[in-house]
């Protein structure tokens, strides 16, 4: 009965997604229905440039053979690999037939659980501590320093049940690293049932002092998404600090959302880019998220909300 009720949870811990995307509001939905006498605008196409040539993200399976040899042949995912095989050598016989796990291009860890049965002991502790500890106790596996898992953001902890969700974002000099995200589920118990991890940046070092000012910044993102500007951005609401993000007028006039604005790091193959990430709304159909160098102003991500 108790190990149908942890499968029953523990498949609940895997339904849980990984990234949220940032939504339009009704009152700017209301406003698209309102423009309806002017001609829509060409949406420009999403662009990605971690995806290289391939035009996708690979994600390696490491209980298939295939997936297996395929990232272990990859100097960005092998060291993970064997990390994984060295954390299954150490659990019984039938835990180690039940481990799951995948890692994606970027080398962090996908997904990790144990079908049917715990990662780690019970520990009396609480869930943020329990899962800090875990990831510490493992640090070739998650790719995680001690520093690395003390400077991790914790952005989110659901507690209404059985199971700690935690949801962390990895963090450079204070700067978010975009889509670094670290998920641990945690039960009652203390027992660490699943972890998860996003594009986890490289441990490297990275001027964080951006060549363009936000300004500059947010005139190139604008140029990306079709509106060549040469504004000066009107700020309503600054940041507390910079891993924060400001609000700006949007220079296309009133009856458009405000601008946000604010500072990543982006894992770009095995490099890490400081970028200026800017939601702006430029049209009736067109609310594009865009990442453009902070050195450079060269363009990372466009993605039509």
């Amino acid at each position: 009965m108790r190990k149908s009720l942890f499968v029953g949870l523990l498949g609940l811990v895997l339904a849980v997604g990984s990234m949220f995307p940032f939504l339009k509001s009704d009152a700017a939905a209301n406003r698209n229905l309102a423009r309806g006498g002017k001609s829509p605008t060409s949406v420009l196409p999403n662009f990605d440039i971690r995806l290289g040539e391939t035009g996708e993200f690979v994600d390696y399976d490491l209980n298939a053979a295939e997936g297996a040899s395929k990232a272990a042949q990859n100097a960005t995912t092998s060291a993970r690999a064997s990390a994984f095989a060295d954390f299954r050598s150490k659990l019984g016989p039938e835990l180690a037939d039940n481990l799951r796990g995948s890692i994606n291009q970027a080398g962090a860890v996908k997904n990790l659980f144990i079908d049917g049965a715990p990662l780690s002991a019970p520990q009396s502790d609480s869930a943020d501590n329990i899962a800090r500890n875990f990831l510490k106790g493992n640090p070739e596996l998650f790719a995680l320093s001690a520093s690395g898992v003390a400077n991790l953001k914790l952005t989110n902890e659901d507690s209404d049940g059985p199971i700690n969700f935690l949801e962390y974002f990895q963090t450079i000099g204070g700067i978010k690293v975009y889509e670094g995200a670290v998920q641990v589920a945690v039960d009652k118990h203390g027992q660490v049932l699943s972890v998860r991890e996003g594009f986890l940046a490289a441990n490297q070092r990275l001027n964080l002092r951006p060549a363009l000012s936000e300004q500059q910044g947010l005139n190139t993102a604008f140029a990306h998404a079709g509106r060549k500007l040469d504004s000066q951005f009107v700020e309503m609401r600054a940041r507390g600090d910079v891993g924060e993000s400001s609000i700006f007028a949007n220079p296309l006039g009133p009856d458009y959302e405000d601008v946000t604005s604010e500072l990543n790091v982006v894992r770009v193959g095995d490099k890490n880019r400081l970028a200026w990430r800017v939601f702006a709304e430029v049209g009736p159909e067109e609310w594009y998220e865009i990442l453009v160098d902070a050195h450079s102003g060269e363009l990372l991500l466009r993605h039509n909300l």
